[in-house]
């Protein structure tokens, strides 16, 4: 899985991490998140 992130300003890229946040924590339940899916710049 690969998730990209374009977010300007500090209020967006909050939003798209609690987004990807959600994601994730779907993700955990199956047991399935890669250690490399957070790539922070």
């Amino acid at each position: 899985m690969q998730i990209y992130i374009n977010a300007k300003g500090k209020q967006n890229k909050t939003e798209s991490n609690k987004v990807i946040y959600i994601m994730v924590s779907k993700v955990n339940q199956n047991g399935t998140v890669h250690p490399n899916i957070f790539q922070n710049n």
